[in-house]
């Protein structure tokens, strides 16, 4: 069976744009903006630096690139129950707002991997202690009455 010459271009063209659009799902990752990637090699690990928003090239099948959110987050967190110096029992509700450092999102990938992760055992835990520690210096009717800015100024320090 012999193809004339419109039928080899026809099948040269489809055949380079299934190969290009091989190469952009297999080789090009695009990173968003408020976004940094961290690249994985199956080779070397986690890379040293963090790429930043627009298109980069990795090895198919072999490097790997998540992205990790730059934007802020907020954590909130509700019902958090610590003593005062008096011996009551207080509920706190707070709103915690932090975000990724852009060249130490590898860091934060390495140890935590998700920032779901970096709510659980980093945000949650450090916000009881703050919060532990300086109700535990005054009566609930300083947390409750004419101290509760200065309660708030020292949680927010302790943080």
């Amino acid at each position: 069976m012999e193809f004339t010459k419109p039928i080899k271009i026809g099948i040269a063209i489809v055949t380079g744009l299934v190969l290009l659009g091989l190469f952009r799902l297999t080789a090009v990752k695009r990173i968003p903006a408020n976004t940094v990637g961290v690249k994985v090699s199956a080779f070397g690990g986690v890379q040293d630096t963090t790429l930043q928003t627009g298109y980069h090239l990795k090895m198919p099948f072999v490097d790997q690139i998540y992205t990790l959110s730059t934007s802020v987050q907020t954590k909130t967190m509700e019902k958090i129950t610590t003593q005062t110096k008096d011996g009551q029992w207080l509920n706190t509700n707070i709103d915690v707002k932090y975000r990724v450092n852009k060249e130490k999102a590898m860091t934060v990938f390495s140890n935590y991997t998700t920032l779901e992760t970096v709510n659980d055992s980093v945000v949650s835990p450090a916000v009881q202690r703050a919060i532990e520690s300086v109700t535990g210096n005054y009566d609930i009717y300083d947390v409750l009455g004419d101290k509760r800015t200065e309660v708030y100024e020292a949680i927010d320090k302790a943080l």
